[in-house]
């Protein structure tokens, strides 16, 4: 069964740019952000590859919005 779409978070694979920037803010190489697999249900529909990074971004329940980074690594 699949879930109703609002459980799911926003995904979006940022560009190289948009990526450069995120681990500037962060002061860390793209290593050592989290990984996601390339089979990852989300990963394989937004046609995410290797070594891009997608930003997740979740509703917190007090009105706030959230965002996290995964690399995209080869599952």
């Amino acid at each position: 069964m699949v879930p109703p779409l609002e459980l799911i978070p926003e995904h979006s694979i940022l560009s190289e740019s948009e990526a450069k920037k995120v681990m500037a803010k962060f002061s860390i190489p793209a290593k050592k952000f989290p990984k996601i697999l390339d089979t990852d249900p989300q990963a394989k529909l937004l046609g995410a590859k290797p070594g891009n990074m997608i930003a997740i971004s979740r509703k917190d329940p007090s009105g706030g919005k959230y965002t996290y980074y995964r690399i995209v690594v080869k599952g």
